[in-house]
């Protein structure tokens, strides 16, 4: 028997003997309680949120709740308990609660407890019912946006970077991500999960917004380049042609006049390009086009001497515009790949030259030189498809290494111990993959790179999820140390 309980004993054995005192009265101890606990929310998300409250404790023979035990602790679904000690505010004079929810935590319905102790060992205890949410159906509305959010912005830039005008798209776009950024700091700075929420969706729809937007105006500004394209060869072959009889000593002056007139709508429509949308572009390229094609008509309906060679001039031009059209795409793939980094400098030399052997094809041609011209310009056709296959060849084995690097990298993250989610850098990869195996080397670079993004996200975050894991096994040590050392102590005093 403990040596201090038997005195004790003794004393209440003599008291019993001795019958009631007069004018003496003893006061039992009352257990201490619990006045209030103030939760800031009863329901609370995994990883974004922290579970917080105040606790209020008093007691009728302790002034000080400081000098009170409070111990709260968390019941989860599935019987996970979790248990700490608040922290005391003197000044406020309240128990803080403040539990961070990781991953691991089981979602679902949880009961926090809340015991107070006095110093004679009196307790009381009172339970608050709350709700562990999940955290899944958060990260992947946040995935969705900002994944959504990368196409569209890539697109906007690549086009933007071709000259196009899309001003008011690029400030909903610069919008968006800042309403991003916003959301990102909501979440995971202030644990406001529903506004995060509500910013997230709100961007997403506003995304959609601008793809929608973006694909209407590049629409338009395809069908404005083609019908620029078709005025440009029109003109062009007019010039050549009326020039040619020109030179010749026939009298040009109407159909000059109606080139005239082209040139000018051409004028108007290329600075109708310069505004977003191009507004009334394609018509003016339209009637450029038709007048030049009227003027040509004038000279023909003129002349009939030397048809064949007007023939073969018109054919020339038509040529030349074409294999011109060919190059300024091929030149545009080409700068597409450089923009990502891969040395395509053989292939833009040859196009250079390409470039520069239409020039004199197109300053010094005539009747005369027609049939050399024809020729050369299937010579530089065959030319850009070896700069295409060039650039092809290089930009194959750049994809490949990246995407085994990628893969690399992928299955070093899903093989660790807390592999995180990594579904969506998976998707990236195949559409990485498709594009490599249908010869879209500059959508399977962009995809690669995102993948990779991702994949370094997901590391930073398996790692501060692995560090909060070490914490809470370094905590249960030092608790179940205490525990035995106290218990040790305890069988030495009895």
């Amino acid at each position: 028997m403990n040596r201090v309980f038997i005195p004790i004993l003794i004393a209440l054995l003599l008291l019993s003997t001795i019958g009631p005192m007069t004018g003496v009265s003893v006061a039992a101890n009352t257990p201490p309680y619990v006045a209030s606990v103030e939760m800031d929310s009863t329901a609370f998300y995994r990883v974004y949120q922290t579970i917080t409250g105040k606790i209020y404790v008093g007691d009728n023979e302790t002034t000080n709740p400081g000098d009170l035990d409070v111990m709260v602790t968390i019941t989860y679904s599935g019987g996970l308990t979790v248990s700490f000690e608040p922290t005391y505010y003197s000044r406020r004079q309240y128990y803080l609660i403040n539990q961070p929810l990781t991953a691991g935590v089981p979602a679902g319905p949880a009961t926090l407890t809340i015991t107070v102790t006095d110093p004679e060992g009196l307790s009381n205890s009172t339970s608050i019912e709350i709700v562990i949410l999940d955290h899944t159906q958060i990260e992947e509305l946040r995935a969705e946006v900002k994944d959504k959010f990368a196409l569209v912005k890539a697109s906007v830039m690549q086009w933007t970077s071709q000259g196009f005008n899309l001003s008011s798209v690029e400030a909903k776009v610069s919008q968006i991500e800042e309403q991003i950024k916003t959301a990102d700091t909501l979440l995971l700075s202030a644990g406001d999960v529903d506004g995060a929420v509500a910013l997230y969706e709100d961007a997403l729809a506003m995304i959609s917004d601008v793809d929608s937007s973006l694909q209407t105006l590049l629409k338009v500004y395809s069908e404005t380049l083609k019908a620029k394209s078709e005025a440009m060869v029109a003109i062009e072959t007019a010039k050549a042609i009326i020039s040619s009889f020109e030179a010749q000593g026939y009298d040009v002056t109407q159909a000059k006049n109606m080139l005239d007139q082209a040139v000018g709508n051409f004028t108007e429509g290329v600075k109708a390009m310069e505004i977003e949308g191009a507004p009334g572009a394609q018509t003016f390229f339209a009637t450029a086009k038709a007048l030049a094609e009227y003027a040509v008509d004038l000279v023909k309906s003129m002349v009939s001497i030397e048809v064949d060679n007007m023939k073969m001039m018109s054919s020339v031009y038509e040529k030349l515009g074409m294999v011109r059209a060919e190059a300024d795409k091929a030149y545009s793939y080409v700068m597409s790949l450089n923009s990502l980094g891969i040395d395509v400098s053989s292939s833009i030399t040859l196009l250079q030259y390409v470039f520069d052997s239409l020039d004199t094809i197109e300053s010094q041609l005539s009747p005369e030189t027609a049939a050399s011209a024809m020729q050369l310009l299937d010579s530089l056709s065959s030319d850009i498809d070896e700069a295409v296959s060039m650039a092809n060849d290089v930009a194959s084995e750049y994809a490949n290494t990246l995407l085994t690097i990628v893969k690399n990298s992928l299955n070093d993250v899903s093989g660790r111990f807390m592999a995180p989610d990594v579904s969506t850098a998976k998707e990236l990869l195949n559409y990485a993959q498709d594009s490599i195996d249908k010869g879209d080397y500059v959508s399977a670079i962009r995809w690669l790179n995102l993948a990779m993004e991702e994949i370094r996200y997901l590391d930073l975050k398996e790692n501060i999820s692995s560090s909060t894991v070490v914490m809470g096994i370094a905590i249960i040590i030092a608790t179940l140390t205490v525990f035995f050392f106290a218990l040790r102590m305890a069988v030495r005093k009895s």
